[in-house]
């Protein structure tokens, strides 16, 4: 496996933990996907790795959890804003106990999450949109030979 591979591998990690544990009505997806966005989502996506020492196999990164609202979104019941509010609200538990999330990841062959800590925590808001960005560093070991 090349660290190439890291983001979307980080991102799909991610996706599945999110949408094991929540329960909401908005959409989880990865960033690295060939389908359309299509709000109200929770999107996953990382940016570049980098190794911590060479020859470790241990990589630095990011990766952003937003979630990502339409203001006049007819197909919400209720108040989008509330709605929005209420959906951040049950993610960002999510990633409260950084051994839940740990254990839930790892497992693979070839991805061993060592350490995530939030970075930032961001929120946007439009005329049409609501944003709201959870940023973290992940720390992951590539269990492969490279």
């Amino acid at each position: 496996m090349s660290f190439f591979a890291l983001p979307t591998l980080s991102e799909q990690k991610f996706t599945d933990y999110i949408s094991a544990n929540y329960s909401g009505s908005y959409q989880v997806q990865k960033s690295f996907t060939a389908s359309e966005y299509i709000l109200p989502l929770i999107l996953v996506k990382a940016g570049k790795f980098k190794e911590i020492e060479p020859g470790t196999n241990v990589f630095e990164g990011r990766l952003a959890v937003s979630v990502l609202t339409q203001v006049d979104d007819a197909s919400l019941n209720g108040d989008p804003v509330e709605i929005h509010d209420a959906t951040v609200s049950a993610i960002y538990p999510l990633f409260a106990d950084p051994s839940a999330v740990l254990s839930a990841v790892n497992g693979g062959a070839t991805f061993n999450l060592w350490s995530l800590y939030i970075e930032s925590f961001e929120q946007e808001r439009s005329d049409r949109a609501l944003v709201s960005i959870i940023e973290f560093i992940i720390n992951v070991q590539t269990l492969a030979i490279q």
